[in-house]
This record gives structure tokens, sequence and C-alpha cells, in this order.
């Protein structure tokens, strides 16, 4: 499995595959072949030109930024292993809609699942209507149980942090890590029990 691009959603989706015997191989442009983060997520690292011709499937996890639009485009998918299935977790924006369709219709690309689309890719002028072979899901990935626990969590502990420091204020909140650990992460003990954030 290919997995492009390091977003916290990489993390978990690497240590779910390497679970069950996967070999995993990746890219990120933002991020150095030898960077630590590789080994620790049991991925290896290979050129862009590797990873589209060695992977049975493709997982897009890459963080959008405007000079990523279109980054899957006709010229990388030429590249691409013949049947692969494709997943696409992050923005749409980064898929060259023309190029993905071509793909999807001559077989490059056996299917394709988009977790959120934006609203060219599903107007009525679209290449991608009506293919049989796309499958565009409506943002799924942040409805999880654990993304809201996180997400509660992470409010939670950043609010504490602010109003309980000195001169403490919501203007104060600091920018955090997507890598908070829970539980607890120094809260109050009665926030350890996961239903208390929720509720």
């Amino acid at each position: 499995v290919g997995i492009l691009g390091l977003a916290p959603t990489a993390h978990t989706l690497a240590g779910m595959l390497s679970g069950l015997g996967v070999r995993l191989i990746g890219y990120d442009p933002a991020v150095h072949h030898t960077a630590p983060i590789w080994e620790r997520l049991r991925i290896q690292p290979v050129t862009l030109p590797e990873l589209m011709s060695q992977s049975d499937a493709i997982s897009v996890q890459m963080l959008y930024a405007a000079r990523f639009r279109g980054f899957v485009n006709s010229k990388l998918l030429a590249a691409c292993k013949r049947g692969q299935l494709w997943v696409g977790i992050s923005r749409s924006q980064l898929f060259d809609e023309k190029a993905l369709a071509e793909a999807l219709c001559d077989g490059r690309i056996e299917a394709c699942i988009l977790d959120g689309a934006d609203a060219n890719f599903q107007g009525e002028d679209s290449p991608l209507r009506g293919l049989k072979n796309l499958f565009i899901t409506p943002r799924l990935g942040s409805h999880t149980r654990e993304a809201r626990l996180r997400s509660s969590w992470y409010v939670a502990h950043r609010m504490h942090e602010a109003i309980g420091s000195p001169g403490g204020g919501v203007d104060q909140l600091p920018s955090a890590p997507m890598d908070l650990e829970l539980p607890g992460a120094g809260l109050p003990s009665q926030w350890a029990d996961p239903e208390f954030v929720i509720r």
C-alpha cells in the first residue's frame, strides 16, 4: 500500500495496516526521506515515481496547501501501476478532476473513493459525474467517536491551560500539536471519564 502524504490520518492508517502485515511505502513532498517519522510509522520512504509504479493501492493523506492544488495530475497518473485502488482522505482539490476521470475511464485506476469532495467534483459539467467506479463519502473521517473525543479533549485541555494561567483567557489559547496524548493530559480528574467530555 502506498501512502501519499503524512497528515495525522496517515499515522492512524499506518498503524492499522502494519498490524495486518501489509508492506507500506510512502512519499510526502514536505518530509525528507531520512526523517525519523518514516521509521516510527514503519513506512518505507520512496520516490514519487516508485510510489506510483509499485503500489497496488494508494491512500492520499497529504495536508492541503494551495501549492498542491492539482498535485494528482495526468503526468502523475500516467506513471501509476494499472488497476490501482485510490482512496482520497485529503481535500479533493489535490486531484485534477479531468486527469482523474481519464484514469478511471481507461482502467489505470480501478476505483477511487474520496472522503468528501468540493462542489466542482459534483457539478453538472464535471467529467467525474456518473462514473460507476468513483465513490464519494460525506467526510466520514471526522465523524468517528475517536475523532470527536480527541477534539473534545483538545478543546478542554487548551481552555483549562488558558483560563487556569495568570492573566489567562480565551485570547491566550496557544496553538497545539496534533499528537495530544489521551486520556488525561493534565486535566482535572473528573475529566478522565471520556463520557464527561462528550456530554
